[in-house]
Parts: structure tokens; sequence; C-alpha cells
């Protein structure tokens, strides 16, 4: 459960390293924010080549990938803008990447370590976790603040501030 909330906690901090310190323009930052789907869909494809050398060992090795991109992602935040916006570009690519390829190793593990007697059991009880503590944190009320150069700060269910800057057309409003 760790990797679900993890993987939403690395997007608000893409959006804010995107939009508030790198100032990239819309397109480069849809790009930055593509290449997560870029990076899932090549995990998924290298799963069952990595899955041949153990899971243990490619779960090890999936993770400190993922460690790796994260550190690339805030050093991102101390370059200039070109060339943070192409170790951002990397970086996501390279760690939704490796969090499929986790994701995937996850399920399989868990299917193989498991009992066959209560697969069943632990198969319920993660869908009802997932079912119902994500619902649950979406539903607590925001907050909303507007700071003095007009970004929103919408406040959700973790505390953490979602920045939203205002297009140009709701600030000449």
């Amino acid at each position: 459960m760790p990797l679900y909330l993890s993987s939403g906690a690395i997007e608000l901090l893409l959006a804010t390293l995107t939009q508030l310190r790198l100032h990239l323009p819309a397109w480069q930052a849809g790009l930055v924010f593509g290449a997560a789907g870029v990076g899932g869909l090549v995990g998924s494809v290298l799963a069952p080549r990595l899955y041949e050398h153990g899971w243990r060992r490619s779960l090890a090795w999936t993770l400190s990938v993922a460690a790796l991109a994260c550190l690339g992602l805030a050093a991102a935040g101390l370059l200039r803008a070109t060339l943070g916006f192409v170790v951002a570009l990397i970086s996501n690519l390279m760690l939704d990447g490796a969090v499929s390829l986790s994701f995937i190793l996850t399920s399989t593990a868990n299917a193989l370590v498991t009992p066959h007697e209560l697969r069943g059991r632990v198969n319920a009880a993660s869908t009802m976790y997932s079912s119902l503590v994500g619902p649950a944190l979406r539903k607590r009320p925001r907050s909303r603040k507007v700071d003095k150069c007009g970004t929103v700060l919408s406040y959700g269910a973790s505390d953490m501030p979602i920045i939203r800057a205002r297009s140009s057309a709701e600030t000449r409003a």
C-alpha cells in the first residue's frame, strides 16, 4: 500500500516542480507528466524478463531505481529550466517504470507467498483496504487559500497543498 500513497505524493510534487520551480510552459510540463505513461508501459513490458531473476532481487532493484529517480527529480529543482526539464523528464520516466514494475512484482509475490487456501481472504482484505481507505481519504473537506501572486492552494486529504496557478483568463477577470 505504501506504493499507492507514494505515487500520488510524487505527482503532487512533480506539479510543484514543473510549475513553480522550473516555470515550464504547459507543453513541457505535459511532456514530463507524459513520460510517466511511457515509463509505465516500458516497465510492464520488462516485468516478465526481470521476474526471471527472482522477485526479491527484482523488487530490490526496482525500488532502488525508483529511489534514484526521486533523487533525480529533487536534483531537477536545483537546475536551470532547460536542464531541469530534461532531468525531470528522464527521472519521471524511470520512476514510473520502476514503480509499475514494483506493483507487478509485489502482486506476483503476494500470489506466490500466500498459501493457496488463504489467497481469497488476502485478496479480499487488500481490495477492501484500497476500496475503503482511498475514498475515505478523498472525502475530507478541502480548504482553499489564495496567496499574493494569485496562486490557489487547495488543501486536500493529506493536508498537503495542491497548487493551481490561475490561467490568464482568470487573472484578467
